[in-house]
């Protein structure tokens, strides 16, 4: 997202909490703010990847924890599947029948370990309710286990990144349409590091003594520099420097908030794309 983002710090007293008058925030530069920060894109792709995977393994899964009913049955022919589960083993099908009130019910296993050969006695434990939910003891009726849904723990965090992102922006936007431009000065400096890795360090405060809005951001004024504060007069400790405002718009005489044409585009193509992917990946699974 372009420019600094909004600070939230403590401070001793805060300016009056009436509202300034709403402006309107352009659209354009709504969606840059709300949609357009990289973690948001980062966190549609990780959406992406997380319903895929979901899609995919979730149907293909055993959840399952056992059957109350036992039964012997025999093999009636092994298969290699062609799948491999997340440490590369290889998966086999296991074909076989047992006897279950005078008929013989058919079923199958998934094992990565070596599987028995055909004609070979086996245990089968079973729902005695349904019966065609069976499988061979140490084996499991589906071709994964859950934990391939472990999987899914990084690219949640992903998402979870991009919705605080979002969140983020909201308040940016809250900030341009609500926010009170104030007098401040620059109070101190600081430098981290050095050479070319080298950044200066500002902090600021308002003049009003008893409005103590103080925060720091990146800069290059001198200590004692004039600055104007764009503040939340609902949340001051929500506040950024003029020019540090998020996605560089700028006050008309008027105060209406404007903003240069930026791409925006691209910010709403991203969620379209994303949905557009997982509803097609779901079909495809489904039919596969």
């Amino acid at each position: 997202m372009p420019g600094h983002p909004p600070h939230e710090h403590t401070r001793l007293r805060s300016p009056p909490p009436e509202l300034a008058p709403r402006r309107t925030v352009p659209w354009r530069l709504w969606i840059r703010l709300v949609l357009g920060s990289t973690r948001v894109h980062l966190g549609w792709l990780c959406a992406v990847f997380a319903a895929l995977w979901a899609a995919y393994y979730a149907p293909r899964a055993d959840f399952s924890s056992g059957y109350g009913e036992r039964a012997r049955g025999h093999v009636t022919s092994v298969k290699l599947t062609g799948k491999i589960d997340h440490l590369d083993n290889s998966i086999y099908a296991i074909e076989y029948q047992f006897a279950h009130g005078g008929a013989e019910v058919p079923g199958v296993s998934y094992t990565t370990k070596v599987p028995p050969a055909a004609g070979e006695p086996v245990q089968i434990e079973l729902d005695p309710q349904q019966p065609t939910r069976s499988r061979i003891v140490g084996m499991r009726r589906k071709p994964y286990e859950w934990i391939e849904l472990m999987m899914l723990t990084l690219p949640l965090i992903g998402i979870g990144v991009a919705i605080h992102a979002m969140v983020r922006g909201h308040v940016v936007v809250r900030l341009l349409a609500r926010g009170r431009c104030a007098p401040g000065r620059i109070v101190s400096d600081r430098i981290d590091g050095s050479g070319d890795d080298e950044v200066r360090h500002v902090t600021y405060q308002l003049d009003d003594p008893g409005a103590c809005v103080r925060a720091e951001v990146r800069g290059t004024q001198a200590v004692g520099t004039p600055v104007t504060v764009l503040y939340d007069p609902a949340r001051p400790a929500v506040n950024t420097l003029s020019e540090c405002w998020p996605g560089r718009p700028r006050l008309d005489a008027c105060g209406a908030v404007i903003a240069d044409p930026g791409p925006t585009l691209i910010h709403v193509l991203s969620p379209a794309l994303a949905i557009a992917t997982v509803v097609a990946g779901c079909c495809w699974f489904t039919s596969a």
